[in-house]
């Protein structure tokens, strides 16, 4: 092998070796990225879990204080007959 040649393999193994690092740098930074994600996936689910339960809370809360249970005292039915009225119709026939 020249000395020409002996100088390019040199310099072909430099930047081989280069490249490594590089990717080795690369796949730290991904995979670091790649956890990060995750992270950032699990805190927007619970975040969204969380979001939902305080709808589903103030929803509930809301639609109890706009239609609170009628107190039967002041809303009486008048669609059946109370014993009061079916007994004056009797006395009347």
């Amino acid at each position: 092998m020249g000395e020409d040649t002996q100088k390019l393999v040199h310099n072909y193994k430099e930047q081989i070796d280069k490249m490594n690092g590089r990717i080795r740098t690369m796949k730290r930074t991904t995979d670091e990225l790649e956890e990060e994600l995750s992270q950032t996936k699990q805190r927007y689910r619970r975040a969204l879990r969380e979001k939902d339960e305080i709808e589903e809370t103030s929803t509930y809360s809301r639609v109890r204080r706009e239609s609170p249970m009628p107190d039967p005292k002041l809303h009486r039915d008048t669609s059946m007959p109370s014993l009061d009225e079916n007994s004056e119709s009797s006395h009347d026939s």
